[in-house]
């Protein structure tokens, strides 16, 4: 079964199971069987939709974006700051250890992005690109620069990743 495998997979990492579950991907029984399994919902997430050539074309010029294959330091600053809050990993682990081994190793082309302004790193995010889609995650933008258009220029970047790898 691959929820068995899943949590195998997680626990031979010495960290608990945790299954995010899509309204519209996941099949219709996945979350009756998690819930019989033990888990319950601890964090909702919202999934929208967007054609790529809307995304591309809204980047806001005094934002630095740097683009890599995997995450760097920066990058981890910002994800495991504004994330430290709301993802409990095991006992001892932190954020970027809970995380490197198993959220950021898709198999698929895969970007990292962080936006920069004046010298300092203000958000950062993550594009997988999945044949016609690209799916964005782990975007995290510090509050102190919240509602500055750093979010909306990696928008931007991702978009125009998404449209290169059609």
């Amino acid at each position: 079964m691959a929820v068995e495998a899943a949590e195998a997979f997680y626990v031979g990492r010495g960290q608990p199971p945790r299954f995010q579950v899509s309204e519209r991907a996941a099949p219709v029984e996945l979350r009756a069987l998690l819930k019989r399994r033990g888990y319950r919902e601890d964090a909702r997430t919202d999934v929208q939709t967007a054609p790529l050539t809307g995304l591309a074309g809204r980047a806001a010029a005094e934002w630095v974006i740097e683009e890599a294959p995997i995450p760097g330091d920066r990058w981890w600053s910002i994800y495991s700051t504004v994330e430290q809050g709301s993802i409990r990993p095991a006992e001892g682990t932190d954020v970027e250890t809970a995380f490197r081994g198993t959220l950021l190793r898709p198999s698929d082309p895969t970007i990292f992005v962080t936006a920069s302004r004046d010298g300092e790193t203000a958000a950062a995010g993550q594009g997988v690109a999945q044949g016609e889609w690209l799916g964005v995650q782990c975007l995290a933008t510090l509050p102190k620069h919240r509602r500055l258009g750093a979010a909306r220029t990696l928008m931007a970047a991702l978009g125009h990743l998404g449209q290169d790898r059609r």
